[in-house]
């Protein structure tokens, strides 16, 4: 008879959390869950029947496996898919089993399950019936697990990252890869967007039944996502594939099909917010110090056909000054280009307003990048155009560069290298003239971001950035970053600075090419800094991370009418936080730090709590606190400030966004002489727009 468990809440409060589980021999022994969840789909006295088991296709890379418990003296048997790698996974399994099995619950993976599946089965396919894992294969994975988990976000979009420049470049397989490396790691907020970007990769690498796989648990996963509309469409494109001819996707928001076989798709934002800031200085009175509305939009067009993706973006927008004094209007363009990729040839172009932070590239400019995919590992890349300091400003000839680099990579599944050349000129001086490379190493286990930048012309080494990840079994991660750079980045630009002209050529008038070129210099200081850092879960839901950084800014000596400006000596900065996540509800986060800076003019000690509440799905709160004590060696001064602010957020339908913040700041400053209160209150209020 197929009864319920007799004491199945009671057995799902100890398992539920994690805590414990009654071992199968029936000695009642409390035994640690030691990572993963299970989706219990049942309970009975009687062994499942495993013709009744039917599950669909985008379960079957999970086990599917019984396990035996002993309650009151009865033996019962459980119906248990597992793993999943996070909670949330595991709630999305269940949800989508839930008129199948009414009754089934999420439990922690418990050693007895690791240590071997006794009985692992697939139902009504006894031929792919998983074999059961050794003692040593479970223990290695779980060490393979604990590195995974300790992975920081920043590696993650990295991957993203390298990930959609592969989808850019038409290096599907490489996509591939990159997706399924991103998606082995747990408890990111990648992994949506992964699984989509995933069966994307596959669909457009001819992968079709693969690609069909990966939408379909998509689907389960995340049945309300913001990609299910499209995962959607696509999975129904990909089911009647095989009719003749095959039907255009149906036009979906901001979708539609061209003449020519072309399917286009617009999305964006629009946005608006208001800042007001006022300065209270006692005894003075109080000042309006911000008073502005900024207007923002960001629309992109993208198209696809079996020869050609095409790419429009825009993005920018207008900012209203209401100051009664010498307000600050203007409007600002940040991207404008298009983007083309040409499938057979592996040619690509991007013309236009973009910004560029590989390949010897400072930023934002105007004008392109050509790049040819010779194979999956070497792309040739050309860029050509005018640097853009801000992003309210139109294009400046009279400064111009080109540059070309070649990406290889990657190698061994964790290798990737870029090798550059830039040179530019400003006002027909040259501007910079550099060489260099880049390497990117990743793996579960370790990181390592590298950079090297040499100025061929100032015979000058303008950065060398290295920037290293290890994580240790126990969920010990070690971070190291050593930074050494020019401040600001040699140019010729930089001989300006302390001079009573704004342009080189006004400069010529006074000085030759090469004082100019050595005035560059001379204005130029070394910017180094090291830090050493680590992080290590305490518990499931606390989390300790610190650091420890040191930096020095070199002087710069007096010539050419501008004066010496002083070092700073080696500054010291300590920083420790506890984190911790779902301590009231699901959801919320709460960051307490502390911090103490030991530089040559001001000792400063902070302490800082941030949280994040979520009142519901769509509805947060994000109260913050930080007070500072700040001793002022230069004076002899001592300074309190507190800073406290409330913001709060809320989601409308998941395309209506609007958010306000209030907050201040208060400061107490006491010294020989010296007795001065400060405030500053303001507020920030808007919405966006998605479409």
């Amino acid at each position: 008879p197929m009864q319920a468990e007799a004491l199945e809440s009671e057995s799902r409060a100890g398992t539920g959390r994690g805590t414990s589980t009654i071992d199968e021999a029936g000695k009642g022994t409390a035994e640690s869950a030691i990572g993963g969840y299970v989706v219990n789909l049942q309970s009975t006295t009687e062994p499942p029947n495993l013709t009744d088991v039917e599950l669909d296709a985008v379960f079957n890379r999970y086990t599917l496996h019984i396990t035996e418990v002993i309650l009151d003296g009865k033996l019962w048997h459980r119906l248990g898919l597992g793993f999943f790698a996070s909670y949330a996974e595991a709630v999305s399994a269940q949800q989508a089993l839930k008129s199948r099995y009414p009754g089934a619950w999420i439990s922690r993976v418990t050693s007895a399950e690791l240590a071997g599946l006794p009985k692992p089965v697939a139902p009504g396919a006894p031929s792919v019936i998983r074999a059961e894992k050794s003692r040593a294969k479970q223990e290695k994975e779980s060490a393979k697990e604990a590195f995974l988990a300790a992975v920081p976000e920043a590696e993650i979009a990295a991957l993203m990252e390298e990930a959609r420049q592969a989808m850019a470049g038409n290096a599907y397989s490489r996509a591939v890869q990159l997706y399924t490396k991103v998606l082995r790691y747990p408890d990111h907020s990648y992994r949506e967007a992964a699984q989509e970007f995933l069966g994307v990769a596959r669909e457009r690498n001819k992968q079709l039944a693969h690609a069909k796989r990966e939408y379909e648990k998509y689907l389960v996963l995340y049945p309300e996502g913001e990609g299910a509309e499209r995962v959607r469409q696509r999975l129904a494109a990909l089911v009647t594939a095989r009719e003749a001819p095959r039907p255009a996707l149906k036009s979906g928001r901001g979708q539609k099909q061209e003449e020519g076989g072309t399917q286009w798709r617009t999305y964006g934002s629009f946005s608006q917010f208001y800042r007001r800031d006022v300065l209270d200085i006692e005894p003075q009175g109080s000042k309006i110090t911000q008073n502005r509305l900024s207007t923002d939009i960001n629309v992109s067009a993208r198209g696809r056909s079996d020869v050609l993706d095409t790419n429009i973006r825009f993005t920018g927008g207008y900012l209203k000054d209401f100051l009664d004094d010498d307000p600050e209007s203007y409007s600002h363009i940040s991207s404008l280009y298009v983007d083309l990729n040409h499938k057979e040839t592996g040619l690509s172009t991007r013309l236009g307003r973009q910004t560029r932070s590989t390949g010897g590239v400072l930023g934002r400019f105007d004008g392109g990048v050509f790049g040819y995919r010779m194979r999956d590992d070497i792309r040739f890349n050309l860029v050509a155009g005018y640097p853009v300091d801000r992003s309210s400003d139109g294009v400046d000839m009279d400064r111009q560069f080109w540059g070309a680099s070649v990406d290889l990579g990657t190698y061994e599944n964790a290798w990737d290298f870029v090798l550059f050349y830039i040179d530019q000129t400003n006002e027909d001086l040259t501007g910079r003239r550099a060489v260099g490379g880049e390497l990117r190493y990743f793996t579960a286990e370790r990181s390592l971001l590298g950079l090297v930048d040499y100025d061929i012309h100032f015979e000058k080494l303008n950065t060398i950035l290295l920037i290293g990840n290890m994580h240790l079994p126990g969920g010990l991660s070690l971070n190291a970053q050593f930074d050494y750079r020019t401040s600001p980045f040699l140019t010729v630009q930089n001989a300006l600075q302390g001079q009573m002209v704004t342009s080189l050529s006004e400069l010529l008038s006074s000085f030759s090419e090469d004082e100019i070129y050595q005035l560059a210099k001379d204005r130029t200081a070394e910017s180094t800094s090291f830090t050493l850092g680590a992080s290590k879960p305490l518990t499931e839901k606390l989390q300790i991370s610190g650091d420890i950084t040191l930096t020095e800014l070199s002087g710069t000596p007096a010539s050419g009418g501008g004066l010496a400006v002083p070092g700073t000596g080696v500054d010291k900065f300590y920083n420790l936080q506890l984190i911790g996540s779902n301590l009231l509800k699901p959801g919320d986060i709460t960051v307490a730090g502390v911090r103490y800076s030991d530089t040559s003019n001001v000792n400063t000690a902070t302490l800082s709590l941030n949280t994040r509440y979520p009142i519901t799905t769509f509805w947060r709160l994000n109260p913050r606190i930080r007070l500072d004590y700040k001793d002022r060696i230069s004076n002899n001064s001592t300074e309190w400030v507190i800073i406290p602010s409330l913001r709060m957020d809320y989601l409308l339908q998941r395309k209506y966004y609007f958010e306000v913040e209030v907050g201040g700041e208060y400061s107490q400053l006491d010294g020989p002489g010296l007795s001065n209160t400060t405030s500053t209150y303001y507020l920030t209020a808007g919405y966006r727009i998605d479409f």
